[in-house]
Formats: structure tokens, sequence, C-alpha cells
């Protein structure tokens, strides 16, 4: 979903590194971080996806991804393995994109088909990188498509 078999320049690592400052005892329900994060992720879009991952239990904040984790992968996830290359997976894929979004574009498709010589190709107007979460029912349309046909 919204994603190329290439090597991304740009990183979430200041997201994470928000979420980490986060003052996780002084958050009693998500709004309560929200201000929190205001500043380094200005969009309210953006921190409303983010904060679905805070969890609270009992009145006690935590957060429900490896924060720590993440931030020390953040290279190898932005990062595609080159050794993938040398054997293309032949079988039927779906390259889901947001229309609104630049880490799939039209000009990466050649790329994806070295790769993926069989991928199919769909575009979700009116959503950006996260289109599961931006267009949920139209993500779950496509998907279920797709697999109708191919599944």
């Amino acid at each position: 979903a919204d994603i190329a078999p290439v090597s991304y320049a740009h990183s979430h690592l200041p997201f994470i590194v928000a979420m980490r400052a986060v003052d996780l005892g002084a958050v009693k329900r998500r709004s309560d971080a929200d201000p929190l994060l205001a500043d380094a992720i200005p969009d309210p879009a953006l921190r409303l996806f983010i904060l679905q991952n805070l969890m609270i239990d009992a009145g006690t904040a935590r957060w429900r991804l490896n924060l720590a984790a993440l931030q020390a992968g953040m290279p190898d996830l932005l990062g595609w393995p080159g050794t993938l290359d040398s054997d293309p997976f032949r079988g039927p894929s779906l390259f889901l994109s947001g229309g609104n979004s630049d880490y799939m574009t039209p000009l990466l498709e050649p790329r994806v088909r070295e790769v993926f010589p069989a991928a199919s190709f769909q575009t979700i107007s009116g959503a950006g990188h996260w289109l599961h979460a931006e267009k949920p029912v139209e993500f779950h349309a496509a998907l279920v498509d797709w697999l109708d046909v191919h599944g």
C-alpha cells in the first residue's frame, strides 16, 4: 500500500522522536497528548492518525508501537535491499497508491515492474500515504475487488 521497491530519502523519524518525547505520565486521555505533539506534527489529521497508537489502560498511557525499535530500524525500513532485485516475484500483486501521495507515483511503475512483472496498479483519489486510514472504505473495496479476481 503506497510504497515502491526503492529506497526513500525521507524519514518518519521526527514523528517517532516527538512521540517518544511525550510525557506519558501527564496523559490521561488521547486529547491530552494532542497538544504535546502539535509543534512537531502540525497537521491535525496526521496527529489524530498517530494518536490511534496511544493506549490508555486504567489511567496509564503507553504507545502501542515499539518506538525505540522503529527509531533504531528507520534506515532499514526506508531502504530496499538490492538482493531482492535478482529474483523478481512473477505472481500477481497489487500496488495501491494514494492520489495525493508522492510515495508511489506513475514514474515508479517501470521500477515496480522490474521486481513485480505482473503488478496491477490502482490509485485511491483523495488519499495520501496512509490511504488505509484516510480512505478505509475505498481501500477495503479495492483490496477485496482485486482479491476476488486474483485471490
